[in-house]
């Protein structure tokens, strides 16, 4: 659990252990072109539902940018246009449990540090995961130098 005392404690907001986010994975590696869900799962121990808070950003050097936003009931997608349209929430009730996201049509730019921030107050949690997104390789070729007599097998080097 990491507890965040700033700015929260100018807030009055005491950080607690009741909400941890159980990611299994630190680091994703996807296709460009492909879709790769970042997975947050979470536990909690507050039994209200009224206030919850999701946030998802990118860090890119010293700037973080919000991707997707749910609090208070509210979604607030597409909040950072090189990811507009392509990030969605994997679950149609986020505050129940589980923060994952899916990115769809992956592209080279969206490699970078994500953060899922999880606030069911007074209790919250923050996990990274590192995303980096590969060029696919092209279809093999095959090729043959010379002449290939017909009816003779071709092995690969062992």
């Amino acid at each position: 659990m990491r507890c965040l005392l700033w700015p929260f404690a100018l807030l009055g907001v005491l950080c607690s252990s009741g909400l941890e986010i159980s990611m299994k994975s630190n680091h994703y590696h996807a296709a460009r072109g492909s879709d790769v869900k970042l997975a947050c799962p979470y536990t909690h121990t507050v039994t209200t539902t009224q206030y919850t808070e999701i946030m998802w950003s990118i860090v890119s050097g010293p700037e973080e940018r919000h991707v997707i936003w749910f609090t208070d009931g509210h979604l607030y997608p597409d909040l950072d246009k090189a990811l507009e349209g392509r990030v969605h929430f994997t679950s149609f009730e986020p505050h129940n449990g589980d923060a994952s996201i899916i990115i769809r049509d992956l592209r080279l730019s969206d490699s970078g540090k994500y953060r899922c921030f999880v606030k069911k107050l007074p209790e919250l949690d923050l996990k990274s995961v590192e995303l980096t997104v590969m060029e696919a390789l092209g279809q093999p070729q095959c090729s043959v130098d010379g002449e290939f007599a017909g009816g003779d097998g071709v092995t690969g080097a062992g």
